[in-house]
C-alpha cells in the first residue's frame, strides 16, 4: 500500500533551491493538497518521514505515477547536496513526467520540534476528574 499524506497547511519555504532542475520542476507554490515529501533525515532518504530504500523508492514512484489524480512529489532540499538532488529528480522523472504542479523541490522551513508531553505524576500532567 502506498502511504499518501494529505497536507492541509503548507510550511513556509526558506529559499529556492540552489540547484535548478529545469522548467518541469516547480518551486514552493502550494498547488495540490495530496503530495508526498522526499527528504534526507539523519543521513537517510525518507518518504513522508518513513525511511526508504532505493528499491522501495522505485516502487513508490511507480505506484504514485499510476494513481489518478497523480499526487505531487515534493523534494525537501534541506541538507541535500546537488548531486543527490539531481539523482533523485532523475528517478522521479523516469517514473512519470514532471510538471511544476506535480514535481517540486525547495527547502522546507523546519522549526523546533514541539515539547515532549509532561510525565505522569508531574505537576503539569493532566489529572482525571
Amino acid at each position: 500500500m502506498l502511504p499518501i499524506l494529505a497536507v492541509l497547511m503548507t510550511p513556509v519555504p526558506e529559499a529556492p533551491t540552489a540547484c535548478p532542475l529545469g522548467p518541469a520542476w516547480g518551486g514552493d507554490e502550494p498547488v495540490r493538497l495530496v503530495r508526498n515529501t522526499l527528504a534526507i533525515e539523519s543521513g537517510s532518504l525518507t518518504w513522508n518521514g518513513a525511511p526508504l530504500s532505493d528499491k522501495l523508492l522505485r516502487r513508490y514512484l511507480a505506484a504514485a505515477a499510476g494513481l489518478s489524480p497523480r499526487p505531487a512529489i515534493r523534494v525537501d532540499t534541506t541538507g541535500m547536496d546537488c548531486a543527490r538532488l539531481r539523482s533523485l529528480a532523475a528517478r522521479i522523472e523516469v517514473a512519470g513526467p514532471c510538471t511544476p504542479a506535480l514535481c517540486q523541490a525547495y527547502a522546507l522551513k523546519r522549526g523546533t520540534p514541539p515539547p515532549a508531553p509532561p510525565a505522569p505524576g508531574s505537576p503539569w500532567y493532566p489529572r482525571r476528574r
